[in-house]
């Protein structure tokens, strides 16, 4: 009939339709986040179940994009993002009962956690608060990356008798440069010692001369106790005898020795070395070091006695 449009044309019409409206609610189920106000909800944190009230958006019934979960009690607070119900992307956690997994320890710690999130793990910079096996207080304040301490951070104890450790972490572990060892084992309350700003540099510098063993003893000035300084340089320290048993450990992944030794008027060295030695007690000694700090040590009385404090570059000996 004239002035009729052809059917197959109606029915594409249609068809085109509801292509566009089933990919319209489409979109819209995959996009469209409702925003809910203090729901109750559980969230699954380090195989924990968390039951608390959530705040944000959602998708599918379940927290998704943006929001706040926090307990009752306020013990977890976590705000950021979520998908599908889980801490995803970048958000801030205060978590009273975290886990901390010490790898190397093969051990964990729950303690309080304050800091940044990244796809459900520690991220970023926060501070962690627990206790150590002996129940004394430590605060970590650092770098986190997949959970763990990894990059600057600094460990501190509420007892200052134990070491202060400021520098790098990998994996929860202290693994300092020459200059962070240092400055760590400085914070030591039984022989507290600081480095200058010249040390410090000097350290950056050639602080791997402290390490691998010279092609030949170095060449310095000779110094005795009256005219050694603390400044930058290396000096020759000879005449010396060990009075007191070496100790030969592993300290903080390096080698490390503290000899403990006296020149012929009875003054006090303690000599730190970053690699082993075989000498021991009343081996006579040379030793090419940078002095450190003029500091002080409890004798058998316990009455402090002065002594130097020397980074030990080389070392040379006879029984």
């Amino acid at each position: 009939m004239k002035g009729k449009k052809p059917r197959r044309n109606t029915t594409l019409r249609i068809a085109l339709r509801a292509v566009l409206v089933c990919a319209g609610l489409f979109l819209l189920a995959l996009f469209y986040r409702p925003r809910v106000t203090l729901s109750p909800y559980t969230v699954v944190f380090q195989e924990r179940e968390i039951t608390g009230t959530y705040e944000g958006q959602t998708r599918f019934g379940r927290p998704d994009g943006r929001g706040r979960f926090a307990t009752e009690k306020g013990d977890v607070v976590y705000e950021g993002g979520f998908r599908l119900g889980e801490f995803y992307g970048e958000g801030r956690l205060h978590d009273e009962h975290f886990v901390q997994d010490f790898p190397g320890d093969l051990v964990t710690r729950i303690g309080v956690y304050d800091g940044e999130m990244l796809d459900g793990e520690a991220s970023g910079q926060a501070t962690f608060r627990t206790q150590n096996k002996a129940y004394d207080w430590y605060t970590f304040t650092g770098t986190y990356a997949h959970g763990l301490w990894n990059g600057q951070g600094i460990l501190k104890y509420d007892d200052p008798f134990y070491f202060v450790r400021e520098g790098n972490w990998a994996d929860c572990e202290f693994v300092p440069t020459v200059e962070e060892f240092f400055r760590a084992y400085g914070t030591w309350q039984g022989m507290p010692f600081a480095l200058t700003e010249e040390t410090a540099a000097w350290m950056r510098e050639h602080g791997e001369a402290m390490i691998a063993e010279p092609e030949s003893f170095p060449a310095v000035r000779e110094a005795s106790w009256e005219n050694v300084s603390d400044a930058c340089e290396p000096v020759s320290l000879t005449g010396l005898t060990i009075v007191e048993n070496e100790r030969n450990d592993v300290l903080w992944g390096r080698d490390f020795m503290n000899i403990c030794a006296e020149d012929a008027a009875g003054q006090r060295y303690h000599l730190l070395a970053l690699r082993s030695f075989p000498v021991g007690w009343n081996y006579k000694i040379r030793a090419v070091v940078i002095p450190l700090a003029l500091s002080s040590y409890p004798d058998e009385h316990a009455q402090k006695r002065p002594t130097w404090v020397c980074a030990v570059i080389d070392l040379s000996w006879e029984k």
